[in-house]
This record gives structure tokens, C-alpha cells and sequence, in this order.
């Protein structure tokens, strides 16, 4: 595999698994397809009401997709499209730890520069799928 690649792509499932406060991230729920990218299955034990963030330490850096996706993250929009099956508590946790992951982020992008904490899919093998948000 393209290890800058798959670094990349496992510094998206560590946000990605404190923003949901997914508990349970193990290598069993995590599938490669022949071109190497990541497939983040079985989130069953996700979004709790805890609004701390699940494992601060592992987050390093992102992509400036989901940088950006978590900025702008509208929160009656999320309340009108993921109400059901999350809870209102549910919601409000999301949005703390999104707070969080933020200020984190910031943080390490004051400290260590734009360049080294923000990256983007550009340089991912031209077979691979790029991750996209909404």
C-alpha cells in the first residue's frame, strides 16, 4: 500500500471515531479493498451522550475536507436529517464533542502550522476512491 495513503486515510477514522465517540474501533471493523483505502464498518457503539472526546491523543491531523465539513457543520440541519434515530441528547453530544475536535485542531494548527496538520486526497493513488463530505 501507499503508506502516506493509508496514514492519511487513519488520521480521518481517528476524528471521524472521536466526533461519533465510537468506543469500539478495532481491527476487525476495519476493511481494506484492493486499492488499499479504508472501509470504517460496524459503528454500533457510537454516539453516546458523553461529550467528551473518546481519544484526544490519537487526533493529529485531518484532511481539509473534513476540517472544513466540521466548521461548517449546521446543527439544525443535522437535527432535521439524523432525528431519528439519534436523540436530541444525542445531537447535543455530537455537537460538544465537534466543539472540541475544533478547538483541538486549532490548536494543533496554531502550534504546528496549517501544512503539517491539513492535507488533501490530491495525492492518493489515481485508483483510489476519494473521500468526500457534504
Amino acid at each position: 500500500p501507499d503508506r502516506a495513503y493509508l496514514r492519511r486515510q487513519m488520521d480521518e477514522l481517528r476524528v471521524f471515531d472521536n466526533l461519533i465517540h465510537n468506543t469500539d474501533r478495532n481491527q476487525g471493523n476495519i476493511l481494506f479493498d484492493q486499492d488499499w483505502n479504508l472501509w470504517w464498518i460496524d459503528n454500533t457503539r457510537s454516539f453516546s451522550l458523553d461529550q467528551e472526546l473518546v481519544a484526544p491523543e490519537l487526533v493529529k491531523r485531518c484532511s481539509r475536507a473534513l476540517w472544513e465539513g466540521l466548521r461548517s457543520l449546521e446543527e439544525e440541519r443535522v437535527r432535521e436529517e439524523i432525528r431519528p434515530p439519534l436523540t436530541v441528547q444525542e445531537i447535543d453530544a455530537l455537537f460538544s464533542r465537534r466543539d472540541l475536535l475544533v478547538e483541538l485542531l486549532e490548536e494543533k494548527i496554531d502550534e504546528l502550522g496549517e501544512e503539517r496538520v491539513l492535507f488533501s486526497y490530491e495525492e492518493a493513488p489515481e485508483s483510489s476512491v476519494r473521500v468526500r463530505y457534504e
